[in-house]
């Protein structure tokens, strides 16, 4: 039986986005992308984030198809809980392209409001020798979040 997260992903799937993501994804197996459309899997991720079901699809990681790490990616940065960190690092090591790292960053806006604690978090990220994902996802959120006069000098050390 299908959990009720991957029901929705594969009830909202598109011939046409698949064929697109396709191509846009060269490094991942076409066998893996079902072709949910970005807008649909955010509004997957807001429906359950913070919830049981959604907190049981995120422990259920890493997930078998692209379309299942975007939905991933897009729920944390909806998560209204102490310990988001730790699902953000946790779900590093499931993250294989760009796409599902950098949607997942940009997503993270509320988290990034607290300066520190981001910072703390990019910091991590750039010191992950697993992948490069996490290296990436430090820089992505070093160029959106903290391009400024109070941290250009640390982004540049990076």
């Amino acid at each position: 039986m299908k959990h009720p997260i991957e029901h929705d992903i594969y009830h909202a799937v598109d011939d046409d986005c698949r064929e697109f993501m396709i191509k846009l994804l060269p490094t991942i197996d076409k066998e893996r992308i079902l072709g949910l459309r970005g807008p649909k899997a955010k509004e997957i991720a807001k429906r359950y984030a913070n919830t049981d079901t959604g907190e049981a699809f995120m422990r259920k990681a890493p997930h078998k198809y692209y379309d299942e790490n975007l939905v991933h990616g897009y729920m944390l940065g909806f998560l209204r809980c102490d310990d988001v960190e730790k699902w953000i690092l946790r779900f590093m090591i499931c993250i294989d392209n760009w796409a599902v790292c950098d949607t997942m960053v940009s997503n993270l806006k509320w988290f990034f409001k607290d300066r520190k604690r981001g910072y703390e978090l990019v910091s991590k990220l750039m010191h992950q020798t697993f992948t490069q994902y996490p290296l990436r996802a430090g820089i992505v959120s070093l160029l959106c979040y903290y391009v400024d006069d109070e941290y250009i000098d640390r982004v540049l050390e990076y």
